[in-house]
């Protein structure tokens, strides 16, 4: 590892403990044992060693203090790093250099890499964010996870650029409050990530481009919001699973290659998708495997083989406003869709099979299908509607 001299800066008051707790958040991801992390940090002398040797050195510090309480520590500041982190910043430090290596965030602390990269060789993650920490303008590549936010409480990440790693960016284990923004994961796996009792979190204005299996795979994930963000090509766009009560708006999904560009799936309820666009890939919204109590408004799907899919026992969920133009079928209710989906006041236009379709058997009053429509306009349809009489 490089021998990279920390800032001179004035007295943090972050102890050695902060530093153990930093240790304890990013022990998982970064695949070392824990009771190593620690003893690390408590062998730590927080005072740099003075250089005795009289000669001058050309070595420029890749952290530059930006406002007099940043400091990074570093092995040359007597912290036993592990192998793979580049050092911790604590207070406001900036980014003079491209690093290679993990940094660890303590809480509070900011990092701006004004534009410069942060590398990797494949492994660990390239940022691990802690309470209330923030980091803007980086280029991070060449990691496993590029952004790791877990049980992390407030962070903020802004203008990051993730590509060539496993994941982009992965919120885990109870991270609440937390906001990504202005951020872009590109040539990736899975472009963000969302597990294990997310909450309250806020995603606006990110893009995903050509992350093979997911531009956003959201899971176990509550409260939070999704507002304006595009998923360009690779598998799906949107992959939503055991989440509720989220809301999805004004999201755009392009040539997805996963059989559906925006999926709710495994219990996910109570979440509100509304004013988004699909255009081109298969099913543009699919609703399956249980997604219950949905509401799907003002939604437009484009020359998708189905614009909108409900089977698998999806019920009680209500699409409203919602159109389908170009498809091969408009609006389609599976055989083993659930009862009671309400469809009312859709559009679809110029499908080259069916404009809806319902093939579930149901009860006196709703067409002879579980769900009731409404309202439902058909123009151009290659077939407008079986029953007849669902527009």
């Amino acid at each position: 590892m490089p021998d990279i001299q920390p800032v001179e800066s004035e007295d943090t008051g972050v102890s050695v403990w902060v530093v153990v707790a930093v240790f304890v958040a990013a022990a998982a991801l970064l695949s070392v044992p824990l009771w190593f992390l620690i003893q690390a940090a408590l062998e730590a002398d927080p005072t740099p060693a003075a250089d005795v040797s009289g000669e001058e050195t050309s070595e420029v510090a890749p952290f530059d203090d930006t406002d007099g309480t940043g400091e990074l520590l570093t092995e040359s500041a007597g912290v036993d790093l592990p192998e793979g982190v580049v050092g911790v910043v604590v207070g406001t430090v900036a980014l003079d250099t491209d690093v290679e290596g993990t940094v660890l965030m303590t809480p509070g602390a900011t990092l701006d890499c004004g534009g410069h990269t942060i590398r990797g060789s494949g492994t660990q993650a390239g940022v691990i964010m802690a309470n209330d920490a923030t980091v803007r303008k980086c280029l991070i590549s060449g990691f496993n996870t590029g952004v790791a936010l877990t049980t992390s409480d407030g962070a903020l990440v802004e203008n990051i650029e993730v590509t060539n790693s496993r994941i982009g960016f992965y919120l885990v284990n109870g991270t609440t409050n937390a906001t990504i923004t202005g951020s872009t994961a590109a040539g990736n796996e899975i472009g963000y990530l969302f597990e294990a009792s997310v909450s309250s979190v806020h995603i606006e204005a990110n893009t995903a481009v050509r992350n093979w299996r997911s531009g956003f795979m959201i899971g176990f994930t509550t409260n939070s919001a999704f507002i304006n963000n595009e998923a360009i090509e690779g598998g799906s766009g949107f992959w939503i699973t055991n989440s509720r009560s989220n809301t999805f708006l004004g999201n755009r999904v392009t040539g997805a290659s996963e059989w559906f560009s925006f999926g709710l799936f495994e219990n996910t309820s109570d979440n509100v998708v509304e004013n988004n666009e699909v255009t081109r890939g298969g099913v543009a919204f699919a609703l399956g495997s249980g997604a219950a109590e949905n509401s799907l408004r003002a939604n437009t799907a484009t020359n998708a083989s189905k614009g909108y899919d409900l089977s698998g026992g999806a019920r009680n969920n209500e699409l409203v406003d919602n159109a389908s133009i170009g498809a091969h079928d408009g609006f389609w209710v599976g055989d083993n869709a659930g009862r009671a989906n309400v469809l009312a006041g859709n559009y679809s236009e110029g499908s080259t099979n069916w404009g809806f379709v319902d093939l579930t058997t149901g009860l006196n009053g709703d067409f002879g299908t579980n769900s009731t429509y409404s309202n439902n306009v058909c123009v151009d349809n290659g077939s407008d509607a079986t029953p007849a009489q669902l527009c």
